[in-house]
Parts: structure tokens; C-alpha cells; sequence
């Protein structure tokens, strides 16, 4: 696998500091940042298993929202494989968290999971 090095890139800023370049070697929030290979067997796992679930699942929602995860999923899994790290170029001005649209996709995916599911739950004890 790469590694990943600031000087790979160019560097972007913004006045604001909307837009910053962050490279981020571990999985969610920089977790496992010290075990590259970690993070991308991490990651490779959990797009299998989502891939399983939208293989198999017959409710259409669960395949959407599914989809909409692996796509960020597999987003970030290459950039991993290309760059040896995810490039995350959003910043919080109010906090320290960096990310990138693969993530927007990963968490709405993750979002209108757990609403369908919630739905479901809260129908079936009626």
C-alpha cells in the first residue's frame, strides 16, 4: 500500500478555511491512524458486508440507503488503494473534524438506515 505524504498533493486553502487538505490514514474520525493496512481491511470488510445485505435485502429503502454507503464506502476504499489515505477537504470551522463527500454519502446512507429501521420497529409494536 502507499503511503501517504503531504508533499503528494497540492495544497488548498480557502480564507475562510471552509476547504483543507487533511490526510487521514485511519478510519472514521482518524481512528487506527497508525495502522494503515488496519484500516483498509476495515474498510474492505465492511463494503463486503453492506454488498452482502443489498444483495439480499427485499426491502427497496434498505437497498438505497445501503447503496448510498457503499458508494462512499468504495469512494474512500480507493483513494486508500490510489493514495494510500483518504484526502478529506471539508473542514468544521467550530471543531477539528475534516471529511469528504464519501463520508456524507457513508453517514446519510447510515442515516436512512436507521430511520427505516426505527419506523419499522416502532409499526411492528402497534
Amino acid at each position: 500500500m502507499l503511503a501517504c505524504s503531504m508533499s503528494d498533493f497540492i495544497i488548498l486553502s480557502t480564507a475562510g478555511g471552509f476547504l483543507e487538505l487533511k490526510y487521514n490514514s485511519g478510519v472514521a474520525f482518524g481512528f487506527f491512524h497508525n495502522a494503515p493496512d488496519f484500516s483498509f481491511m476495515i474498510s474492505s470488510a465492511c463494503l463486503v458486508i453492506i454488498m452482502s445485505v443489498i444483495i439480499f435485502s427485499r426491502s427497496k429503502i434498505i437497498r438505497l440507503s445501503l447503496s448510498i454507503m457503499a458508494g462512499g464506502s468504495l469512494a474512500n476504499l480507493l483513494s486508500r488503494i490510489i493514495n494510500g489515505c483518504v484526502i478529506d477537504y471539508i473542514a468544521l470551522p467550530f471543531s477539528d473534524l475534516n471529511f469528504n463527500l464519501a463520508d456524507i454519502e457513508i453517514s446519510l446512507g447510515a442515516f436512512l438506515t436507521l430511520i427505516y429501521l426505527l419506523k419499522k420497529s416502532s409499526a411492528s409494536e402497534i
